[in-house]
């Protein structure tokens, strides 16, 4: 798909970001395959605190609506505690939530109580941990539910991701079983104070490796048969300073995705150019598995290529060349459609 073919004129329309995801290192403690970030312990670029503090003030000086600052990579925790608490002290002054996105390699007991705190006290908000059989190999699990334990002692809004498809070995249902998280959340007091969630681990090459998923993890692509709740509503900014269009997850697979620059270009300017692009609104309002559901009614070739998730289908319509013809060749039909129900859902939540 040209750059230059779902450009479309006299169709207005603004979305302002909530959030802002700082991808504040590619280095990790894991090398998972398939990473989405391409991270690993050799990949050492990582952003300067003075940086992180100047893409979150541009970043709230430049659109009032951001309420959330995401800290994650790589490893967020290989920036130090120290500097983590100043950053999260720095987001709290300015009134704004924060969240973490960490591995929990840093999580035994002690430290665990320890860390966890801290950043409590300078502001944290939420917490997130990611885990699975990739990370698992670098991670004990012991580390996450270390972690869990101390973040719902101190309140914090806690999530945990689980990476899974058909053939994982550890799920929702194995992490439940461990004695030393049951000891904990199986109380009246706890149980709900956790969110698990089954992510689907997916490959996110060109070449269209597909992992096979069971019914639980499959129930998940309901929640994403609906519009994509990253494009526009966030964006990120990697370590050299460049401008991802949303989460960032396809990133380093997906060009068209990349806005430029934040330390050459205006901020503001890089956002606003993706309202250029049909796709983008295509994206937001019906999300990559009704365009994928759409595209495949037009060519019933696209019903036979292996995908399994929403990220892997975004990357696919700007990477894979069958994909990107029948977007070329069929978005024009759409654009009444996709426009009506974006009139309708700023109405809605105007109301």
């Amino acid at each position: 798909m040209d750059s230059e073919t779902s450009k479309v004129k006299g169709i207005k329309y603004n979305f302002e970001p909530r959030a802002l995801s700082l991808i504040v290192t590619n280095e990790c403690t894991a090398a998972c395959t398939n990473c989405c970030f391409n991270c690993s312990p050799k990949k050492g670029t990582t952003m300067s605190i003075d940086d992180i503090k100047y893409y979150i003030k541009i970043g709230v000086e430049s659109f009032k609506d951001i309420q959330l600052i995401v800290l994650t990579g790589g490893e967020p925790f290989l920036l130090g505690i120290i500097s983590l608490i100043e950053i999260v002290t720095y987001i709290k002054n300015l009134n704004l939530r924060s969240r973490i996105v960490t591995n929990a390699f840093w999580a035994s007991p002690k430290r665990a109580k320890n860390y966890v705190s801290a950043l409590v006290a300078a502001g944290l908000n939420e917490i997130n941990f990611s885990t699975g059989d990739e990370h698992q190999k670098f991670v004990k699990v012991e580390n996450i539910i270390n972690a869990c334990i101390e973040s719902v002692k101190s309140n914090l809004d806690v999530a945990v991701n689980i990476e899974s498809h058909e053939k994982s070995h550890f799920n929702n249902k194995t992490l439940s079983k461990h004695k030393l998280f049951k000891e904990f959340f199986f109380t009246e007091e706890n149980i709900n104070k956790i969110k698990i969630i089954n992510g689907m681990w997916s490959s996110l090459d060109n070449e269209l490796y597909s992992y096979k998923n069971n019914k639980n993890v499959k129930d998940l692509q309901k929640e994403y048969m609906r519009g994509c709740n990253s494009i526009f509503s966030s964006f990120s900014i990697l370590p050299s300073g460049e401008m991802a269009a949303c989460c960032g997850l396809t990133i380093s697979k997906n060009e068209y995705l990349k806005l430029g620059n934040v330390k050459t270009s205006n901020i503001k300017s890089l956002f606003e150019n993706q309202y250029l692009y049909f796709i983008n609104l295509w994206l937001k309002i019906e999300g990559p598995y009704k365009i994928l559901e759409y595209l495949a009614t037009k060519e019933p070739k696209i019903k036979e290529l292996p995908l399994n998730h929403s990220c892997q289908i975004c990357n696919c319509l700007f990477n894979n060349e069958i994909l990107k013809e029948a977007v070329s060749k069929y978005y024009i039909e759409k654009i009444p459609e996709v426009f009506f129900k974006y009139q309708i859902q700023r109405h809605v939540n105007n109301i």
